[in-house]
């Protein structure tokens, strides 16, 4: 209830005479002072609460300012968050793909090593085969060289041999008619004889000589062993 009604007078008081009318201003004097002091208070009051609900008017606008900013910054980290989970899965599957290319690579590697080995193997035993043949080809060309050797040994006997018994069929001719030889001797029995008889003289150097020819026994031996014939001892003159 309000002060002022409280402290209104009635109209019995007012109908007295000047000392109440006197008591009467004068109470109704605080009164006024009382109700203009309370409207103050009310005013003040008033002021401090529109003040006060301005400040929290300011303040849940600044809060809702600052939640409107904290939720953007929450959706556009939920949103970084999103796509960077995103690139992860990316990143996930990209690495998967890539592991099992590089298992696959790595089983195809496996696999053309052990290719590559038994090639290896083998090569090693194609080497080793060509080395034997190679070792049994040098067995065969120092075999052909020391054939070859032989033959040339051979021919140069053969020639040797050759030209001595050139030099022996020279030897072998008759000086006086220049006909081959049968016996171990210098000369023909009949032209030797024919020539003593008719010429006391060698039939070669012409000396003057009185002896008979004998027979050889180095050409006799050398005849025989050219012609498998010999001569006779009885034959020779």
């Amino acid at each position: 209830m309000c002060p002022h009604a409280k402290t209104k007078p009635s109209k019995a008081k007012l109908n007295n005479g000047p000392k109440d009318s006197s008591a009467s201003a004068a109470a109704s004097s605080t009164e006024i002072r009382e109700l203009q002091t309370l409207v103050k208070t009310y005013e003040t009051e008033a002021l401090r609460s529109s003040l006060l609900h301005k400040t929290a008017k300011r303040e849940a606008d600044e809060y809702r300012r600052r939640l409107s900013e904290v939720e953007v910054q929450l959706n556009m980290e939920i949103a970084r968050s999103q796509a960077h989970m995103q690139e992860c899965g990316n990143m996930k599957d990209l690495t998967m793909r890539q592991l099992a290319l590089t298992l696959e690579e790595g089983r195809r590697l496996i696999s053309e090593n052990t290719t590559l080995r038994q090639e290896m193997e083998s090569l090693k035993n194609y080497i080793s085969e060509a080395n034997q043949r190679f070792a049994n080809t040098l067995q065969m060309e120092e075999h052909f060289a020391n054939v070859e050797q032989l033959a040339a040994t051979y021919q140069d006997d053969h020639n040797r041999m050759e030209s001595f018994g050139k030099n022996v069929l020279l030897l072998m001719k008759c000086n006086i008619c220049f006909g081959t030889l049968v016996e171990p001797a210098l000369f023909c029995t009949m032209c030797i004889v024919t020539w003593f008889e008719t010429n006391p003289t060698c039939p070669v150097c012409r000396d003057a000589t009185t002896k008979r020819p004998v027979v050889s026994i180095l050409l006799n031996n050398l005849v025989t062993s050219l012609t498998g014939t010999g001569g006779d001892d009885d034959k020779s003159p």
